[in-house]
């Protein structure tokens, strides 16, 4: 059965709640050892008691938030219940999801050059032979209390030599106990005996997902003896921060840590990271927002929202984070809420829990929602409530980001260069090695790393030949990845001819819009480029509505482009106008700052870009790449998601797939999500548009069908099998009852720790682009490889990494790699190669303009087939 049948099988199984013999072989979790309970594990000396008397406090309240108190009867049946919920999420990181398909028995390419390459992993070097066992903890007569069944455990710890990880019902350790051992215990309180019933289970390997969750586990408490602390995921070292006190920013230093499985060992991935907070509390926020608006008109509680909302906000009296899901205007911290059975103000709970003493008692409270994973079962209670003056502002502002002189000063902090990177990874595990009381941990488990970072050997893919129009060919230096200065020379691959377009401005920019379209159709010749001179309408003010009413009375049935020149940025305009010309019209368009062509020195640069621009959203092309002569006909297709931070009930999918065989031309389309998901839900009706597109224009449909998939974590990675895979196979179904049309799906991650260097004559550097890994570092029940394609000018490269989860191709794994590289080079937005492929960009270009600025599923038809968004 081939590997279509196997998912189709699997999807009508679904349906009829049937499991076929076939099941067992279709990519997915790998089969773990049977567990008696599904509960939380977590570390005998680290658990905090529950209150099983109605008393007690929720995670929120650990986390150092107020909020009710805990519902009367929450028990041990539904802290169990809690407990099974946060190991299935604690344990989803370390599950394997089985990928590889049988025809790829070595998934290492071949062409290229090899180089030697050092990683961020250190070796974990343990006994091969450790076991790890898994006991059940009963109790004769039944023990409630949970407090008491941790006292019992802890007294017996000699009995599982002081190495043992306990969560009130299923317990862990390195000892091996007889298959049943009685143990009696006796209960001071009320003179209770009871018999401790300790039941061996099972026995796991190094490997398993729950042993894998221990080690991390005893790892990341090892941290805090080092002195970092716990700051969302990470550990940083809060007592010596890098203030840029021009900026009232502060940078917190620290290091992300985790174990897996890869190739041939286990292997620690350590990287150093950085959180940028920002002095200014909350409420300084609110009230600079409200100062900059006065005059503008407007609802105060809007416009407070529209800045907070979606935002991540910490709390330095406990260093926890929070998102800002709303904003409650009807209280403030004279509010009261119930803490331990009694009614309490906010600002006494904080002058009680903290010394903190509250000072505007007027200010709103801020609403973070609680993830179902840090919600307690047995409470009502689905978020908490922030003061505004206690929170400080994290991250950076869009106006910081668009300060040259605040990133310049926040890059030479957190961009750093290979050599600083390899020296705080060296330290660090210098440091972890020769703290006593984090050594004795580790000593417990067999837990020990190497000295030095793990080696890989890796391969550099040959230099991609750029081709312009008449065959010529581009000369670059593939070290550097970028073409712009041999590119301005050459005429374009397919110019494009404008013949009736548009050209709007205010009256007062009417010169710098002049100036504008001189230089452009002098840079537009030599690229092959022919533009009429278009009509320009000046208007009298900059409202939106003037420009709307511009555009309706100036642009024709036959108008093909419109340049819009706009004095300064304003969102409410630009999305007016992208939405009539979008879907109103289905004319593209560029809106371009008056600011940015103002400056005679740069004004045939910019230019330049805008000719690009305009030629690629007329539907021409401006370079190709050489690429080998396909056996069939091939659509490559790139899927990518965008969730907009202040519509919280609303995500947009954008699906875009090539017509042509040099994968330059795309058609696209979105859909718009009820929810913040992740994963698409209208995938086959819009695969079976763009195959009937690509049938219409090439009178026959694509043999092979290779999608990218970004916007994926690892833990996701089974959902989108389950959820999209089986969606295109069912749409090729439908257009294909053959089969004759394959399909390869590749998951795209870009938010990885790993990261490569290279030795170059004793300085390390980062690698070139085409560098390829696929072995050492990737993982062993997978399809995958790290593939670094673009150049950095500053700090560490980040390579992506490629996820091959559903596989008809037949291609070997080098074919797969090299197209991978090669759609690196198609970017249109950048002359030079990018970190994903081509067709991902342009997925995420076009969510991007429609959460933003379109909020709409249908554009206008014209436009489906070019790339307007960019």
């Amino acid at each position: 059965m081939t590997g279509r049948g196997r998912a189709r099988g699997r999807a009508r199984g679904a349906i009829d709640s049937q499991t076929t013999p076939a099941e067992s072989a279709r990519p997915g979790v790998r089969p773990v050892q049977p567990s008696n309970s599904d509960v939380q594990l977590s570390a005998a000396s680290s658990v905090v008691p529950g209150n099983l008397n109605g008393a007690g406090v929720g995670r929120a309240a650990q986390r150092g938030a107020p909020h009710g108190d805990q519902r009367p009867g929450a028990g041990t049946v539904a802290r169990s219940t809690f407990a099974q919920r946060r190991r299935a999420d604690d344990e989803a990181e370390f599950v394997a999801f089985c990928s590889r398909p049988e025809h790829v028995k070595d998934k290492k390419g071949q062409s290229g050059h090899q180089i030697k390459l050092l990683s961020n992993y250190f070796q974990v070097v343990s006994s091969p032979t450790i076991i790890f066992y898994q006991y059940h903890v009963s109790f004769e007569p039944q023990l409630d209390n949970i407090k008491n069944r941790f006292e019992f455990i802890r007294a017996q710890e000699k009995l599982f030599n002081h190495c043992y990880v306990f969560d009130g019902a299923m317990l862990f350790s390195t000892a091996k106990l007889d298959e049943e051992t009685v143990v009696p215990v006796f209960r001071e309180s009320d003179e209770t005996n009871f018999n401790m019933c300790i039941k061996r289970t099972a026995e796991l390997g190094p490997s398993h997902p729950t042993v894998l969750m221990m080690l991390n586990n005893t790892l990341r408490r090892s941290l805090p003896k080092l002195g970092l602390k716990l700051v969302g995921r990470c550990y940083f070292d809060t007592k010596r921060p890098t203030d840029i006190p021009q900026h009232r920013l502060t940078i917190m230093s620290g290091f992300t840590t985790s174990i897996l499985h890869h190739e041939n060992s286990l292997l620690l991935n350590a990287e150093v990271v950085h959180k940028v907070l920002r002095n200014d509390t909350c409420l300084e926020h609110i009230q600079g927002v409200l100062e900059n608006s006065r005059g503008r008109g407007g609802n105060p509680r809007d416009i407070i929202s529209r800045s907070l909302i979606g935002e991540i906000v910490m709390t330095r009296y406990n260093n926890k984070t929070y998102r800002v899901d709303d904003i409650d205007f009807n209280e403030s911290p004279r509010s009261t809420f119930s803490h331990n059975g009694k009614e309490v103000s906010f600002i006494d709970y904080y002058a009680t829990e903290y010394k903190i003493r509250i000072r505007d008692v007027n200010q709103p409270l801020i609403v973070s929602r609680l993830k179902k994973r840090d919600r307690r079962p047995g409470q009502n209670i689905d978020h908490v409530k922030l003061i505004p003056e206690l929170c400080f502002m994290t991250g950076l502002s869009d106006d910081m980001r668009k300060d040259f002189k605040v990133m310049k000063d926040v890059a030479a902090v957190t961009r750093l260069e290979p050599s600083r990177r390899i020296d705080s990874l060296m330290n660090f595990m210098k440091l972890l090695k020769s703290d006593p009381e984090c050594q004795k941990d580790f000593d417990k488990w067999g837990l020990r790393f190497a000295d030095q970072l793990t080696s890989v050997v890796a391969r550099v893919l040959d230099r991609t030949t750029i081709c312009m129009a008449n065959n010529s060919v581009l000369d670059y230096n593939p070290q550097e990845a970028d073409w712009s200065r041999s590119f301005r020379s050459q005429q374009l691959t397919q110019p494009v001819v404008i013949n009736r377009w548009l050209a709007i401005s205010t009256q007062r920019d009417r010169e710098t819009l002049n100036s504008c379209l001189r230089e452009l159709s002098a840079v537009a010749r030599p690229l092959g480029m022919k533009m009429a001179p278009p009509q320009i309408c000046p208007i009298p003010d900059d409202r939106p509505e003037t420009f709307l009413s511009a555009l309706k009375n100036y642009c024709a049935d036959d108008t093909e482009f419109v340049f819009i020149c706009v004095p300064n940025e304003r969102k409410d305009r630009y999305d007016a106008i992208k939405k009539h010309l979008c879907i109103d019209r289905g004319v593209p368009s560029q809106v371009i700052k008056a600011k940015t062509v103002m400056n005679p020195k740069s004004l045939k640069s910019v230019c330049t870009k805008v000719a690009m621009q305009i030629n690629v959203k007329m539907g021409g092309i401006l370079w190709e790449v050489s690429l080998p002569k396909q056996m069939k006909p091939t659509m490559i297709v790139g899927i990518d998601a965008f969730h907009d931070s202040a519509k919280k009930k609303e995500s947009v999918g954008a699906f875009v797939a090539s017509y042509n065989a040099s994968f330059t031309k795309y058609w696209g389309r979105c859909s718009i999500q009820p929810s913040l998901l992740e994963l698409q839900n209208q995938l086959n009706t819009m695969f079976i548009s763009a195959l009937k597109h690509f049938n219409k224009v090439n009178n026959t449909l694509p043999g092979l069908v290779i999608v990218y998939r970004d916007g994926v974590g690892d833990g996701q990675l089974q959902s989108v099998f389950d959820h999209e895979v089986t969606q295109f196979l069912e749409a090729l179904r439908k257009i294909d009852p053959s089969g004759s049309i394959k399909m390869t799906f590749i998951v795209v991650t870009k938010r990885i720790r790993t990261r490569f260097f290279v030795d170059n004559r004793g300085r390390c550097d980062n690698p070139p682009p085409g560098t390829v890994i696929d072995d050492v570092v990737t993982r062993p029940e997978r399809y995958d490889f790290y593939l670094i394609s673009q150049a950095v000018r500053q700090g560490s490269v980040s390579p992506t990494h490629y996820n091959v989860i559903y596989d008809e191709s037949g291609w070997v794994p080098d074919r797969v790699q090299r197209l991978t590289y090669w759609l690196s080079h198609l970017y249109f937005n950048w002359p030079g190669t990018v970190r994903t492929p081509a067709p991902t960009m342009y997925a995420h270009k076009l969510a991007f303009l429609n959460g933003q600025s379109l909020h709409t599923e249908q554009t206008h038809p014209n436009l489906n087939d070019k790339l307007f968004y960019l």
